[in-house]
């Protein structure tokens, strides 16, 4: 029973969230923020530096096509309490999801099983701005390890906890969070990850 109670729950938890940095936060240039990176001083590098992330993949696509990208201006406050609070302002969430509707890829538009992805942060946001322009709310729907499921313009919405958790740990630049709001707008088949054979 303790096996079972206590240290397999524990065990399976550790491994979900290793994958989790993994397949989303590792880059094989990770820096501690005092030598001028993100990753939180006193986190050990080796975590991150096994392999490259879909962040910095996502981050580096994005800086090269900037039709592809839309600005969350609240990431660049100066202190995490003015990050929070910038996108607390009416239409400012609503604007950013449509945004990205907007400026979608064609090739996006022809696929199916496209969602949004994105922060519990600006999923808060989001539901709150909803409100505010009397657009009704965001209904939420448990799923697993804390994911929850909603909708937004006919599209699936997947909020992810997990990265608000891991941008706080390992990504906590001082008076600020690296890019804590954080929405992306793909296919599924477009986040394929995995491990090699040795």
């Amino acid at each position: 029973e303790y096996m079972t109670d206590l240290v397999m729950p524990l065990l399976q938890n550790a491994i979900n969230k290793m994958l989790w940095r993994f397949i989303w936060f590792n880059d094989k240039e990770a820096k501690n923020v005092k030598d001028g990176g993100v990753i939180t001083d006193n986190v050990d590098l080796k975590y991150f530096t096994l392999n490259d992330g879909l962040f910095k993949r996502i981050f580096a696509i994005t800086a090269a096509a900037s039709l592809q990208r839309v600005t969350i201006a609240a990431n660049a406050k100066t202190t995490k309490a003015e990050q929070r609070s910038a996108l607390y302002t009416k239409g400012v969430a609503t604007g950013i999801m449509d945004a990205m509707i907007a400026q979608k890829s064609p090739k996006l538009g022809a696929k199916e099983n496209v969602s949004f992805k994105m922060t519990e942060a600006f999923a808060e946001a989001l539901r709150w701005d909803l409100k505010q322009c009397n657009q009704g709310d965001m209904v939420y729907t448990e799923a697993k390890d804390g994911v929850k499921l909603s909708k937004y313009a006919g599209y699936d919405v997947v909020i992810l906890p997990i990265w608000d958790q891991m941008i706080a740990e390992y990504e906590d630049l001082g008076a600020t969070y690296n890019k804590p709001h954080r929405v992306i707008l793909c296919a599924k088949d477009d986040l394929l990850a995995g491990t090699g054979s040795k």
